[in-house]
Parts: structure tokens; C-alpha cells; sequence
């Protein structure tokens, strides 16, 4: 389950529901279907514009929906385990 999913979850909510939401405060949109793979964790390379209209429409900050453990390949191997190291990340 993505962190995603589990704050729809939470607010009892659905995919539809999400859409509907960032359909109602956005003036552009993000697709259904890519809203379904973001929240299946099937993508997760997309534009911040797109993290912050999911983060508005779930009342969430960035922090709640991105996981770290996704994004440590962007990085070089001894920063990654000083990460791991100090914060438990990796």
C-alpha cells in the first residue's frame, strides 16, 4: 500500500474521490489514469505541480506522500548509507 493510498484510506476516500477533488481546486487537472498509477505506486516520476494537487486535495504536506526509499537511487552510495546510518532510511 502506498502512503498515498493509506490517506485515502484515513479519510475514507477513493481514487474517484481524490480525482474529483483535484478536478474541483485545479485548473488543470491531473488524468485519471495517472493518478492511478501515482496512487498504485506505478509512477513515481511526476511533476511537483502534481504532488502538490494531490497533497492539497488530501489536506497532506509532500512529507506524508513522498517515500524516501524511492528517490535513494538519485543519490551517491556514501550518502545513501550515512543516510541509512543515521536515520534508519535505507
Amino acid at each position: 500500500m502506498t502512503r498515498i493510498q493509506e490517506a485515502l484510506f484515513k479519510k475514507r476516500m477513493t481514487q474517484s474521490d481524490l480525482y474529483n477533488r483535484i478536478v474541483e481546486i485545479s485548473e488543470v487537472p491531473v488524468t485519471r489514469a495517472m493518478l492511478s498509477r501515482i496512487c498504485t505506486g506505478r509512477q513515481n516520476n511526476y511533476h511537483t505541480n502534481t504532488l502538490l494537487k494531490i497533497c492539497f486535495a488530501l489536506e497532506v504536506s509532500p512529507n506524508d506522500i513522498l517515500e524516501p526509499k524511492e528517490y535513494l537511487h538519485l543519490f551517491r552510495e556514501d550518502f545513501v548509507q550515512s543516510l541509512s546510518n543515521e536515520q534508519g532510511v535505507a
